[in-house]
């Protein structure tokens, strides 16, 4: 397999002729569209809709008609899956169509400037969100770049396992996901074609590892902005979510795994952090406070409580403080020269 990597030099070249293969087999070999057989239930709801587009603007009366039994058929509908997904005892299924029911959705159809304008023109919308996010992030730091130093106490990770075992059991462990990101290919697919993929993919990371190069498709992402609370149409109440490409994800879900567990193991975490460790959670963090909080006025001793927010924190820290700070956390430094090179030259979309 990896003799489709003859003759590249570069890891970006390898990358794209990986990426050209792929979409040629999947254009040649996966359907446009599945030979599901369809549900009397969905042909009339088809067949009512047609009805419907055809209704002339002065027949009131077959509309409204159709309207109403478009309606019934929809309930019913409904109620069916409804009916299916209780008797499935599949709860992962259960909570995702409960909370599909009660997300609002966010259509974005309009969007209130500083200025007070309000935008309705999609391209002004983005090009004003993206603006507006690229305030809020700093990639450059003023001028308080911190020495690189390496503790002699702390043992340093810098030989990732990138192996295709290892490859294969993180393609494995993809959400069997529909969604598209800049690779134009889902994750579902890397998931059914994850032995087939491992080695070349294993490949690819150790040449970008050895070598701190990056494909140019991972400085890629498409940014959606979701709503946090407040008005819907200011831009101040809506955070980035950046979808990057799928192999990307697995890259740095590696880098990750292999920094925190070096971390655990040599306890550079403190026990107080709950938050993007194994093992512990919000409901963890809330049972330790509130159980001190108990012991506290069960003797008859005041609390004074301090909650702190800062603003945009993980956008807002400037990437030189966080490179010079990973060595104190273990992080060789060929790790760290890859984590640099990703951050430089970010593409943000418009």
């Amino acid at each position: 397999m990896g003799g489709i990597f003859e003759g590249f030099d570069s890891v970006n070249e390898m990358f794209n002729r990986f990426h050209e293969l792929l979409m040629v087999l999947i254009s040649c070999h996966v359907p446009l569209k599945g030979r599901r057989r369809k549900m009397s239930i969905s042909r009339n709801i088809t067949n009512i809709v047609k009805r419907l587009q055809t209704c002339a603007p002065n027949e009131t009366d077959a509309t409204r008609t159709l309207q109403l039994r478009l309606d019934k058929v929809l309930h019913r509908q409904r109620v069916l899956l409804e009916h299916e997904i209780a008797n499935s005892c599949d709860t992962k299924r259960f909570y995702g169509y409960v909370n599909n029911r009660l997300k609002v959705r966010d259509d974005l159809s309009v969007i209130e400037t500083s200025d007070g304008v309000k935008l309705t023109d999609d391209r002004l919308k983005a090009n004003y969100l993206c603006n507006y996010f690229q305030e809020t992030y700093s990639c450059k730091s003023a001028g308080d770049t911190l020495p690189v130093l390496y503790p002699k106490s702390i043992p340093v990770i810098d030989e990732l396992d990138v192996s295709s075992q290892n490859v294969l059991r993180q393609l494995q462990r993809l959400e069997a996901k529909t969604s598209l990101s800049p690779e134009q290919i889902p994750a579902l697919f890397f998931k059914r074609a994850a032995q087939c993929l491992s080695m070349p993919l294993s490949i690819i990371f150790r040449r970008s590892l050895d070598s701190s190069e990056i494909p140019d498709l991972y400085r890629h992402a498409w940014v959606v902005p979701v709503h946090k609370s407040g008005s819907r149409i200011q831009a101040g109440n809506k955070r980035p979510v950046s979808l990057t490409a799928v192999s990307c994800r697995l890259l740095e879900r590696i880098i990750c795994e292999a920094m925190m567990k070096n971390a655990e193991e040599n306890e550079l975490t403190s026990d107080d952090q709950y938050a993007y460790r194994n093992g512990k959670s919000t409901t963890d963090c809330l049972t330790v406070f509130f159980n001190d909080i108990a012991l506290y006025l069960n003797n008859g001793k005041s609390v004074d409580v301090v909650f702190t927010d800062l603003k945009s924190a993980f956008e807002s820290m400037p990437h030189e403080r966080i490179l010079s700070t990973l060595p104190l956390k273990g992080v060789g430094p060929k790790v760290v020269q890859w984590i640099s090179s990703f951050l430089k030259k970010q593409k943000i979309p418009g």
